[in-house]
């Protein structure tokens, strides 16, 4: 599978060749983790995981391990390899935007550059891909682990990497005949929920996230208890990575994030890189808020109030909305931002995600093809995308490549993103980000910020959302046509179902 995949050229054909060889890399860790060798098999799953975000964030990787030694030709050297792997990384890109390329003749010269490039920083830093269990395991806390999941014909396995090393649990009931059939049989079709059938993803969140927590849930939450884990990252692979896990119910009733703060991450790499950039952040602050754009056939009526709201907690803020929300300003003032806030509509193209887009003012639209190629988010601490479909990535074909959003701002520098899976309605997703940045500002890591804004939209009566609106006065006057109504049903939990509040996941760190 790895040399059918260097040996291809153009990105669009890599993309056909990891739809048909993934699983592979899935297999050999499965395989692996049965045998013991638990370094094998994250290897090997770490090799099958988001090769386009790899490519990119390689440059970041070394860039923050240099060795202190480095002669001023080397650094130059260096700096020239690394500056050589982005430009192939856009090149590849570039030509990926067509479909069904064919496969290279020869050696590609593409390929000869990158290979060139990485041959003259392993020379000049000896740094390793840094993805082995050791290395990981050094990069975490107390109280904290980091999950592979993968499914294969066979079953699915866990691989747990926390401070102690790692070990690996298996699910033998949950094969890919299981997982298909649970996320994409039907009709309703979950897949279909995804991409905006409401009434699919009502009928058929519920009993996918109870299906999974029979098998994957309770193993996850028996590992974290095993070894006294508060806090996971998961790195999911094929189509579990379309599924909220963290909404998933644990022993029969409350969910998964009710005991353990859930995270994800495309791949091993791209979360230790992240966690480097958190590491480094500055502590001043700098609010970068868009809220509505205008023209648009749906205005998000309580964005600008969300956006206003979330910028009073800021000494430094900054709020494009409406007609000021245009691709031009939000990318001069990205570069001045570490915190910044997209309340507007997204749309995922499920046949191009390189065109999958946020809706700008006057028509613009930020697509992922030029996250993938800028830098615009370079000490950007989070990035939170309160938009339909911001969290979705590649369904049938190659999901493993993990082409989203969420893998794009990391791309452009961010450390991490909050995005959403499906369509989201305007109230809830106004609720989780005012809750969110409140509860980063009273100390919370954004992961146990996140987890706990959606415990409290989860738990919320009318009452209790009346009452919060109304400590906030803007977004009690945008809100004011709800209150009314709610105000009628105090005791009645709105969003109670995980279609209102799983929707939100945290990517990075």
């Amino acid at each position: 599978a790895d040399r059918a995949y260097d040996a291809t050229a153009l990105s669009a054909v890599r993309e056909a060749e990891l739809t048909r060889s993934g699983p592979l890399h899935h297999r050999a860790g499965y395989a692996r983790a049965r045998a013991g060798d638990l370094d094998g098999a994250v290897a090997a799953l770490e090799r099958g995981r988001a090769h386009w975000l790899a490519a990119a964030l390689r440059a970041d990787d070394v860039a923050g391990r240099l060795p202190d030694d480095l002669s001023a030709a080397d650094r130059a050297r260096l700096d020239e390899a690394l500056r050589e792997l982005r430009e192939v990384a856009r090149l590849e890109r570039a030509f990926g935007t067509f479909e069904d390329m064919p496969l290279r003749g020869g050696e590609d010269p593409l390929e000869r550059r990158a290979r060139d490039a990485l041959a003259t920083i392993e020379e000049l830093t000896g740094v390793s891909p840094g993805t082995d269990v050791a290395s990981l395991a050094g990069h975490l806390g107390e109280g904290e682990g980091l999950v592979y999941l993968a499914t294969t014909a066979w079953g699915s396995v866990a691989i747990l990497i926390d401070g102690g090393g790692a070990r690996a649990a298996f699910a033998d009931d949950l094969d890919n005949a299981a997982i298909g059939s649970l996320v994409g049989d039907g009709p309703p079709r979950y897949l279909a929920g995804l991409l905006g059938d409401t009434a699919a993803l009502d009928a058929r969140l519920e009993p996918v996230l109870v299906q999974l927590e029979q098998t994957l849930g309770a193993l996850l939450a028996g590992l974290a208890r095993e070894r006294g884990l508060r806090r996971l990252t998961l790195i999911p692979t094929g189509l579990l990575g379309l599924v909220p896990l963290h909404a998933m119910p644990c022993a029969g009733a409350q969910p998964l994030l009710e005991e353990i703060e859930i995270a994800y991450a495309p791949s091993a790499l791209s979360w230790r890189v992240a966690r480097s950039r958190a590491a480094a952040a500055t502590p001043d602050l700098a609010f970068l808020g868009v809220a509505n754009p205008l023209p648009t056939d749906a205005p998000l009526l309580l964005a600008g109030a969300e956006v206003e709201t979330i910028a009073d907690g800021f000494d430094e803020a900054l709020v494009l909305a409406e007609g000021d929300a245009t691709k031009a300003a939000v990318h001069e003032a990205t570069p001045r931002a570490t915190h910044v806030h997209l309340a507007c509509h997204g749309e995922y193209d499920p046949d191009r995600p390189l065109a999958t887009h946020l809706k700008l003012a006057d028509g613009g639209t930020l697509t992922l093809h030029e996250l993938l190629d800028r830098a615009d988010f370079a000490g950007v601490r989070l990035v939170t995308a309160i938009a339909c479909q911001s969290a979705m990535t590649r369904l049938d074909r190659a999901p493993d490549e993990v082409l989203g959003f969420p893998a794009g701002f990391l791309s452009a520098g961010a450390a991490g993103v909050v995005a959403a899976l499906w369509p989201v309605e305007d109230l809830p997703a106004a609720l989780v980000a005012t809750q969110l940045f409140a509860r980063q500002r009273d100390g919370l890591a954004p992961a146990a910020a996140l987890a706990a804004a959606e415990r409290w939209l989860r738990t919320a009566t009318n009452a209790d959302v009346i009452a919060y609106l109304e400590q906030h006065p803007r977004l009690a006057a945008a809100a004011r046509v709800w209150i009314a109504l709610a105000a009628a049903a105090p005791g009645t939990r709105p969003y109670e179902h995980p279609r209102h509040w799983a929707a939100y996941v945290l990517v990075g760190a």
